[in-house]
């Protein structure tokens, strides 16, 4: 039972794809049948516990949960008085990565994001890269989750950042997101709409076991996603358009030198529109290394 099996179809209504089972511990069935419950109130929804497993429904997401990691809504974190989101969702973010991974849900909405308020230096490809060049900085093993393009959005009038740099990832998903930019033709600026980094001096180019699915990514003066640093295993791109880029709408290279062999990495499902509106020689999927 992972993230993409869970389906919150209104505030506080979840609807279980499949039972809701982990290793034969946790076993959910919702009233006579029935695929959705509301789980405001999780102690009071009809539960039948498997032999030996968990006695409540309360219990039972909570053993989902600890299988799962953490799991927040980003909207926990506001604070009143700040410009934009982007620093709400960056502490949320980063205490879910502080409690070992997990996911960051966004709710229905629009999220303004702007310069990420952190002081870090990331590499790409050698080149070192501030902090400052990105505004939503996703951790190692935290998964950011909207509930779905057309219904969550995350926008930005700057033409000059990474809207979405994941740094080393690993066990991470981005999915259920319109990710939009402010480049238009004849505009400075190089930002990309998803772009893997490296940690400081290439020390980590984890690329791997990656979820892209139910993405909208548009405007943006570079890349829609930009995978170029280290191998990529396991990476699944999938339900994924994107349109109005400057450069290529997907550039996914395998780089010689990276620890590990690239294998096991498949797209499927994308559509690119109007891409190279910046640079010459673009293409709507560039692909270097083991694709499918």
């Amino acid at each position: 039972m992972g993230p993409m099996d869970i389906e919150e179809t209104a505030r506080n209504i979840v609807t279980f794809k499949k039972p809701l089972t982990k290793d034969a511990e946790v076993l959910f069935e919702a009233g006579s049948g029935a695929n959705s419950q509301n789980l405001s109130d999780a102690t009071m929804v009809p539960y039948m516990p498997a032999t030996g497993g968990a006695t409540s429904v309360a219990a039972a997401l909570d053993a989902i949960r600890l299988k799962q990691g953490e799991i927040v809504s980003a909207l926990n974190y506001y604070v009143a008085g700040e410009p934009d989101q982007t620093n709400m969702i960056q502490r949320a973010i980063d205490a879910v990565f502080a409690k070992g991974g997990g996911s960051v849900m966004l709710p229905d909405g629009e999220y303004r994001v702007g310069v990420s308020p952190l002081n870090e230096t990331y590499s790409n490809f050698g080149v070192p890269i501030p902090s400052t060049d990105c505004s939503i900085v996703l951790r190692k093993g935290v998964s950011l989750i909207g509930s779905g393009r057309g219904r969550c959005k995350i926008s930005t009038t700057l033409t000059t950042q990474m809207i979405i740099a994941m740094v080393a990832p690993n066990g991470n998903i981005v999915s259920g997101i319109e990710i939009a930019g402010a480049y238009e033709m004849g505009l400075p600026g190089a930002g990309h709409g998803i772009f893997v980094l490296a940690t400081a001096g290439d020390v980590d180019a984890s690329c791997q076991n990656l979820l892209f699915r139910d993405l909208y990514i548009h405007n943006v003066a570079s890349y829609g996603i930009g995978l170029q640093n280290g191998n990529p295993q396991s990476v699944r791109i999938d339900a994924v358009d994107v349109e109005n880029t400057g450069a290529d709408g997907l550039d996914l290279k395998a780089r010689a030198g990276s620890t590990g062999e690239p294998s096991g990495n498949f797209v499927t499902n994308v559509r690119v529109r109007n891409h190279g509106l910046r640079t010459d020689g673009a293409a709507g999927v560039d692909m270097r290394g083991v694709w499918h």
